[in-house]
C-alpha cells in the first residue's frame, strides 16, 4: 500500500449519483451562489453554523494541495467575509470536512495520524467566538485496519449523533466501497450504533454513499452518491440526495435526487432551520459554494 494512499482517497469526494434517475425532481431548484469576500481560492465542503452567521469550508482536496479548514462570517444575505484558518485545527496533512454542533464543537477529518493509529476524526471547541481550545481525537469509531478509513463526518446539532462515511481503499484514486454509518455520543465518546445498518438500509447500496448531512431533528438526511467508471475514473453524473424518516428509531425512506449535474456537485450542509442546503459545485473549472431553498 503506497504512502500516497492517504491523500489519494480525497479524490473520492468528487460526485453524487443516484441508483435510479427517475427519482430526480422534475424542476431543479434555483442555485444561489455564495460570495466570500477576501478569498479567491477553491471552496469545498461547506458547513453552516447553528446561528447561520459562520460558514466553514476547506480549499481544494486534490492531491498536491495543502488542504486546510477556513471560516467566513456573514455580512449580509448571501455574502460572507473571509476570516482565515480555524485556529489550531490545521496540520501539515490534509484537514477538512468541518461540521459544528450548537455547543461550539467543530468536528473534522484529518489524515495527520492515520498511518500511526488509523484515526481520522477530530474535534475542537471553538465556542461562539471561533477561537480554538485544543484539538482531540474522536475515538471509538475507527475500524483500526489499513485500507478502512473514515473520510467524511457530520455531527448533529445537539452533539448526540455522528454520521460519517466508511471508505475501503486499496491504493486506487477512488474507494472501492463507501457507506454511511451512525454513531452515538456516550458520555463524551462515540460508539457505532447497533441499528445503524437498519436505519440506513435504504441509503447505502453497492454504489458509493458519503458526505452525510442531518437536519436539526435528525429526521432528514442528505448525502452524496456516485459510482465510478472503468479503472476508477470519475463519471459525469453527480447528485445530492435526501431522505426522511418519521422518528429517530425508524429507517430513512428511499432517497430522492435533489440536485444533479454532469460536473462536480456534492457535500451538502443543512441549515439549522432546515430550509436551506449549502453545497459545493464545480463551475467554470473551479469549485464554489452554492445554496438552495429546501422545502422537501
Amino acid at each position: 500500500m503506497p504512502l500516497t494512499f492517504g491523500l489519494a482517497i480525497f479524490a473520492a469526494f468528487f460526485a453524487s449519483l443516484a441508483n435510479n434517475p427517475s427519482n430526480a425532481r422534475p424542476h431543479a431548484p434555483i442555485q444561489i451562489p455564495i460570495q466570500i469576500q477576501g478569498y479567491d481560492g477553491e471552496l469545498m465542503e461547506p458547513a453552516i453554523s447553528c446561528d447561520g452567521n459562520a460558514l466553514f469550508f476547506n480549499n481544494s482536496n486534490a492531491p498536491g494541495n495543502n488542504t486546510n479548514i477556513y471560516w467566513a462570517s456573514r455580512t449580509s444575505g448571501n455574502i460572507f467575509r473571509f476570516r482565515g484558518e480555524v485556529p489550531n485545527a490545521n496540520s501539515e496533512s490534509l484537514d477538512g470536512v468541518a461540521s459544528q454542533d450548537c455547543t461550539g464543537f467543530l468536528y473534522f477529518m484529518s489524515v495527520r495520524s492515520y498511518f500511526q493509529d488509523f484515526e481520522t476524526i477530530y474535534r475542537t471547541n471553538i465556542g461562539t467566538q471561533h477561537h480554538n481550545e485544543g484539538v482531540e481525537k474522536v475515538l471509538g469509531i475507527s475500524k483500526k485496519h489499513l485500507g478502512d478509513l473514515i473520510f467524511d463526518v457530520e455531527i448533529s446539532r445537539d452533539g448526540s449523533i455522528l454520521a460519517a462515511a466508511d471508505g475501503v481503499f486499496d491504493g486506487a484514486t477512488a474507494p472501492k466501497q463507501a457507506d454511511i454509518f451512525f454513531a452515538k455520543n456516550v458520555n463524551g465518546h462515540f460508539e457505532r450504533m447497533a441499528n445503524s445498518a437498519q436505519i440506513l438500509q435504504n441509503i447505502n447500496s453497492d454504489w458509493l454513499e458519503y458526505a452525510p448531512s442531518m437536519s436539526t431533528d435528525t429526521l432528514l438526511l442528505c448525502f452524496s452518491r456516485t459510482r465510478f467508471g472503468p479503472m476508477g475514473l470519475f463519471g459525469n453524473d453527480f447528485r445530492i440526495m435526501c431522505a426522511r424518516r418519521p422518528n429517530i428509531e425508524a429507517p430513512f425512506a428511499m432517497p430522492r435526487t435533489i440536485l444533479q449535474s454532469q460536473n462536480v456537485l456534492e457535500a451538502s450542509s443543512i441549515s439549522n432551520q432546515g430550509n436551506e442546503i449549502y453545497y459545493h459545485a464545480k463551475t467554470r473549472g473551479k469549485n464554489r459554494i452554492f445554496k438552495i431553498e429546501y422545502r422537501g
